[in-house]
């Protein structure tokens, strides 16, 4: 697989960064990023920053230019900052893979695409905007289509100091497979979902006969490729069950031209379709309408009552087509939906960037950032920050909680912090990370990933008389402790890789209490006498699994989360 990553690199302009995700997966990220030095110097003071964040959902058709998209906004160019400046932004392209011929396949998805982006399963375009600059792209008569904003909007804007906008892409076939995920991407395709929690807009990119005949070359090209890796060269003297595989692909295929009639039988339906809309024909528009039911679905799975706002940008598609798609919006569950025409992309898949800006204006238009929706984002990305963190025994305080994000910072290329999380975060004002330092910490705290400022005791059970030990009380102060052992920061970076579907807790009993007592030896190991043993990990891993009690040593524990007088009894 390294032969076909290195071959992969060297395909595309962008930087490729691999990671290896939980179960195997290989996550294949194709990262970018801008940071605009003279706004963030003029921008980014040392006082309190206050931020909101805006998340827009893009998925859709095949070559409907969904990444095109992301791409040109995230991209820097001067045509988008005269509209919109913004102080940094960050493009992450993203395919797990699982198999070698995955990574072959990704080469393959570039032959045909007018830009070097790999085949997308999850996307991100993030970038933050001062307040006032996304005040006046609002307002801008350029892009206005109806009314203005509010005057109470602009006052709620003017509140704040930036705004962080999202625009996360599930790619059409991705979205399609959360109800049966490829084999090796279960936990990763569950993860999809949480991303959608706080979505603010849906954008339905609604690709026309030409784009989707254009990507069908590109998969018949990967199909093709991926027969030509694993068939010999005397294929026709393949074993018998092969053949009688071929001979009924060819039968499926009946009608389709001849290099059609190598791909899968499904395969060539969607061929025959192609070729039906090119010809003017109405298609069954199944496809689009069950990737509607599927986001319906798992928006309301994610505790959506009301479905978002749903945008459809169709490209270079018949008027039937689009009134199809409209319907089938509606039928599947979302009541405001709005038709326009995609004007991000020329005909042959450049940038248009007067275009993109006017489909952000119209993403955007019914938007209110959250500062709640930023605060949960970054929590996810501190999660992976603390856990990779160099001193074990840091203390999490304000301080040392922006000198680790801010050493994170300077060994990576432009301030990236990217982890397995799905949720990568791009640069952010110093200012902001301090004074989210108590909410974001509270957040780790409620999920176990910290300990707050309290006292814990571990009692012995049965204790006899008067043998009652505390074995442990401490008080941080306005510190939180994170878990120092191997066996604890093991679990939570196992936690922390699939740390994305709303912070949920894992079910009770899922670590047994011989964890707990495997902890506890490793922190008598650790202590450097018997009476100063640091038992921080034990009330954790309490906490997170619902374990109270555990057995180590013939002795019985119990952990008593009891906050303690001065006294140092029991309140």
């Amino acid at each position: 697989m390294e032969a076909a990553l290195a071959e992969l690199s060297g395909c595309v302009d962008e930087k490729i960064r691999t990671m290896r995700g939980s179960g195997g997966v290989t996550v294949i990220c194709q990262e970018r990023h801008e940071h605009n030095y003279d706004l963030t110097h003029e921008n980014w003071g040392g006082g309190d920053e206050r931020m909101g964040a805006a998340t827009v959902l893009v998925t859709g058709d095949k070559g409907a230019g969904k990444t095109t998209f992301l791409a040109g906004l995230t991209s820097g160019s001067v045509q988008i900052l005269q509209a919109l400046k913004y102080d940094t932004s960050a493009f992450y392209n993203i395919w797990f893979g699982v198999t070698e011929a995955e990574v072959k396949n990704l080469l393959r998805s570039l032959e045909y695409r007018r830009f070097s982006f790999f085949q997308t399963e999850l996307c991100h375009g993030s970038v933050v905007i001062p307040s006032s600059e996304y005040a006046m792209f609002l307002d801008d008569d350029e892009f206005k289509e109806d009314t203005a904003p509010s005057r109470a909007r602009l006052e709620r804007l003017s509140k704040l100091t930036h705004v962080f906008l999202r625009v996360i892409e599930i790619g059409g076939d991705a979205l399609q497979a959360m109800r049966a995920p490829p084999r090796g991407k279960e936990d990763i395709y569950a993860s999809f979902g949480g991303l959608l929690a706080a979505v603010d807009t849906v954008a339905y990119f609604l690709a026309g006969p030409a784009a989707e005949a254009e990507e069908a070359k590109a998969e018949e090209a990967k199909t093709d490729g991926a027969k030509a890796e694993g068939v010999k060269a005397d294929g026709a003297r393949a074993e018998g069950a092969k053949a009688e595989e071929v001979k009924a692909d060819g039968a499926k295929a009946e009608g389709v031209k001849a290099d059609g009639a190598r791909a899968e039988g499904a395969k060539a339906e969607e061929v025959k379709a192609d070729g039906a809309k090119a010809e003017g024909a109405a298609p069954v528009h199944g496809s689009v309408r069950a990737r509607f039911e599927r986001l319906v679905a798992v928006l309301k799975k994610q505790g959506r009552r009301e479905m978002p706002k749903l945008l459809i940008f169709a490209r270079d598609t018949p008027e039937a087509e689009r009134q199809r798609a409209t319907d089938a919006a509606r039928q599947a569950g979302f009541r405001d939906v709005a038709l326009y025409d995609a004007e991000h992309v020329t005909p042959g898949g450049g940038y248009r960037y007067a275009g993109i800006l006017q489909t952000l204006h119209r993403m955007l238009r019914d938007v209110e950032p959250n500062a709640e929706q930023l605060l949960d984002v970054v929590a996810n990305q501190m999660v992976g920050v603390l856990l990779r963190r160099h001193d074990p025994t840091l203390l999490l305080t304000e301080d040392s909680f922006c000198e680790l994000v801010d050493h994170l910072s300077h060994e990576q290329e432009h301030a990236s912090i990217y982890d397995e999380s799905f949720q990568p975060l791009i640069t952010l004002p110093p200012g902001y990370l301090r004074s989210a330092f108590s909410p974001i910490s509270a957040r780790l705290a409620r999920q176990s990933f910290v300990l707050p400022p309290s006292r814990c005791q571990l009692l012995v059970r049965p204790p006899g008389a008067g043998t009652t030990v505390v074995s442990w009380q401490t008080a941080f102060g306005e510190g939180y402790a994170l878990p120092k052992t191997g066996t604890a920061v093991a679990i939570m970076q196992e936690r922390a890789a699939v740390f994305v579907d709303g912070l949920q807790r894992p079910p009770a009993g899922e670590a047994p209490a011989a964890v707990l007592a495997t902890v506890h030896g490793e922190c008598q190991a650790k202590a450097a006498e018997a009476t100063t043993v640091d038992f921080t990990d034990l009330f954790l891993l309490g906490s997170l699994y619902g374990v109270d009690e555990f057995t180590a040593d013939g002795k019985d524990f119990v952990l008593d989360y009891t906050p303690l007088g001065a006294n140092g009894k029991s309140r």
